[in-house]
């Protein structure tokens, strides 16, 4: 259940950056970058998950993937906004 909530995370941000239309989802790519730097943190606070075993580490990338993703969606949307 979790994977597919990041899967959707994910996807959107793909079809956006497909689209090339980063001005319709900014305040979204500020939710995602904030989410993984929040869910980062929680993680390793708390010690939830061993980072060296195969969920540890798909977990680390998905937020990896998420955090840099929505970093490309604010970009692309300061771009967007100076022209």
């Amino acid at each position: 259940m979790v994977g597919s909530f990041y899967l959707a995370f994910g996807v959107s941000l793909l079809a956006v950056a497909r689209e090339n239309d980063y001005v319709r989802i900014h305040v979204a790519s500020f939710a995602y970058v904030a989410f993984a730097v929040l869910q980062a943190i929680s993680l390793v606070r708390y010690q939830a998950v061993n980072w060296f075993e195969l969920p540890g580490q798909l977990l680390a990338v998905v937020l990896v993937a998420l955090f840099v993703l929505g970093a490309a969606g604010i970009q692309g949307y300061r771009v967007a906004r100076a022209t």
